[in-house]
This record gives structure tokens, sequence and C-alpha cells, in this order.
């Protein structure tokens, strides 16, 4: 009895310590050019758009990377491309994208102008980004129809930076979006899309819009509820075996 105590106490204290480790994916951080991180190499897709370093935007001691098409001549994105195993996890783990930018025009039009998305090889969640005259943020998304859903304007939220947030639970399913920690639409079905893949930037040559960029960031996130059931396993194996000696 006290040895199965002892490797509960054990578990438990392992829990608290290591909830689960996130796999990252692909990311960006700060000024760094996209094209030369470490951790990801992202490819460039398109041209004509104004890029480049920014550092400590607006004194906030943010730095980013700058994506500005002022132009109706040119787009530019970078891609991250899954390999056929990152694309399995997408659709069975659970994961979350993670977006932290400014959009530098106010107002700036909501259009694809400022465009990220992520796909997991069978669909495609997409989102486009703007600005009201105030500096408060807009968003729109495109559903499983591609129809744009127009999820307003975030008021009091205010010009600088916010932090996007793309959530999938393990299973497959709806993706819920954040803005700023906060749940702003649930149950989001994305449209089909058989490529594997996560981008950001400018998303059509019809459309403008200037963002600076300071996190990118795809992860596989554990659940707790998956690590708690490895650690009852552990637990009841280990009783099995003390009533066996």
């Amino acid at each position: 009895m006290k040895k199965i105590l002892f490797l509960t106490t054990c578990i438990t204290a392992f829990l608290c310590a290591n909830p689960g480790r996130a796999q990252v994916i692909a990311l960006h951080e700060g000024a760094n050019d996209p094209t030369s991180e470490d951790v990801t190499t992202w490819s460039v897709d398109g041209s004509d758009v104004t890029v480049g370093p920014v550092t400590d935007d607006l004194g906030t001691g943010l730095d980013a990377w700058m994506i500005n098409d002022d132009s109706n001549t040119g787009e530019l994105s970078y891609l991250y491309f899954l390999s056929p195993e990152e694309t399995t996890s997408l659709q069975e783990e659970a994961w979350t994208f993670s977006v932290h930018m400014r959009v530098v025009n106010v107002p700036d039009s909501l259009d694809s102008g400022i465009s990220v998305r992520i796909t997991d090889g069978q669909e495609r969640w997409q989102a486009s980004f703007g600005s009201e005259a105030d500096g408060d943020p807009r968003v729109a998304l495109l559903d499983e129809n591609m129809s744009t859903i127009d999820i307003g304007t975030f008021d009091d939220y205010g010009p600088g930076y916010h932090l996007y947030e793309w959530k999938r639970a393990a299973g497959g399913g709806p993706v819920d979006f954040y803005v700023d920690g906060e749940e702003v639409y649930s149950d989001w079905t994305g449209f089909e899309y058989t490529l594997g893949y996560c981008g950001w930037g400018s998303g059509s040559r019809a459309a403008t819009g200037n963002a600076n960029y300071n996190l990118v960031k795809l992860e596989i996130v554990p659940e707790p509820a998956s690590v708690v059931l490895l650690a009852m396993g552990l637990l009841c194996m280990s009783c099995v075996s003390r009533r066996k000696q």
C-alpha cells in the first residue's frame, strides 16, 4: 500500500511539473527574416510587396517583420508546408496556431490584403484583418462555402498588437477562434483544401494591407486528459504487479 501511495504522489508531482510539452511545428519570431530563421525556414510566395524588420515598434519594445502591400499589383505571403507526419498530427491531435500582429494602417479595409491561414490537408481556416478609424481591429473568416463571416469590430481593444489564435481539439472537428485570449467565434468549419500548410501575409493582388508580425507559431498541444490517462495506466499496472507478488 505504501508503494502505491508513493507512486501516486510521484505521478501527481510529475503531472504538476510536466502538464505536457507542446511540439512547435512552425515559428516566426520578432524581426527575424522568415526565410532564414532557426526553427522554421518559410517559403516566399509572391512579389512586389515591401517587407523588412521593425525594431521596438511604436516604442513597445516589440520587434516584428513588416509586410506592406501598398499597391494593387503585388501580393506576398510566407508559407510553411507540412510534412506528411505533421499533416497527420494536425488531423488527429490538438493544436494551436497563434499570430501576434499589428494592423499598421488606420483605418484599413477588411479584405485579404492582410490574410492568415492554416490547413491540415483536409480543411482550410482563413482569416482576414482590418481596422477601424480608432484602431480597433476587425476580423473576417471564411466558412465551409468560402463565404465571408464578418465577426465584427472589437470595440475598445484599440490599436496596437493583438494575439489571434486558432484552436482545435484532438480528434478533428471545428476550430475555435480567439482574440487576446477571449473566444470570439466557436465551431468554425473551414473549406475543403488538400494541401497542408500555414501562411501569413498579403493574400490578394486586388487588395492592400500593412501588418507587422511579432509572432507566428503553429504547435501541437498535448491535452491534459491524455497525460492523466497515461499516468493512471501506469498506476493500474503497478497495482496489478503488486497483487501478483
